[in-house]
């Protein structure tokens, strides 16, 4: 310990340049424990809210088949396919798809009784091809919409025939239309297709 009055200012300053260092030291020891710190703590909060990699995959046990993908546990459908009773996703022409024996009655006044046979088109997986349509011995394409069948625009025996059908269970209802060169309507029919 100092003795005279120099000394101890001697001293005092001697201990404030000592205390001065010493934080000096420890703070700047400090920012670099901060440093590292602070985002050991930021990233533990971040893991302890956030799942993690072992957690069940809500698609693990799902399949959708070739036209699906699963997404959160359910299978989303690609263009051209619907889900089936399973939820699977199965082309939506499927349904269409068999041997009718069909029905029709026209305006003006006519009826009829004949076969038809609906394939799958190998150029487009929304279109059907449906054979001997409107009994005239000519196939015809639709597209399908869920449960709708829309004919394309198609020449039967010199007409424009035009027309859509819903699907119901095994029975397809189709309504039609086809005009002659001027546009006249030259005859309207529903037809009832029963698949055997």
């Amino acid at each position: 310990m100092p003795s005279s009055a120099i000394d101890k200012a001697g001293y005092l300053n001697y201990c404030a340049h000592l205390y001065f260092l010493h934080n000096q030291i420890f703070f700047r020891n400090m920012n670099k424990k901060l440093f590292f710190l602070l985002p050991m703590l930021f990233l533990g909060a971040f893991l302890m809210f956030t799942p993690g990699c072992g957690e069940a995959d809500p698609c693990k046990e799902v399949v959708c088949g070739d036209g699906g993908d699963c997404f959160l546990g359910e299978c989303v459908c690609k263009v051209g396919y619907d889900k089936d009773a399973t939820g699977n996703c199965v082309e939506s022409r499927i349904k269409f798809i068999g041997t009718y024996n069909t029905t029709e009655s026209c305006t003006p006044v006519s009826t009829g009784s004949y076969a038809n046979n609906i394939t799958a088109s190998t150029t487009d997986i929304s279109k059907i091809i449906i054979s001997n349509f409107g009994d005239s011995g000519q196939n015809a394409v639709a597209t399908v919409d869920g449960s709708k069948a829309t004919l394309e625009s198609t020449i039967l025996q010199g007409a424009t025939t035009t027309g859509d059908g819903t699907i119901s269970g095994n029975t397809l209802t189709f309504t039609y239309t086809s005009k002659s060169d001027a546009g006249v309507t030259l005859f309207t029919c529903t037809k009832t297709m029963r698949k055997i």
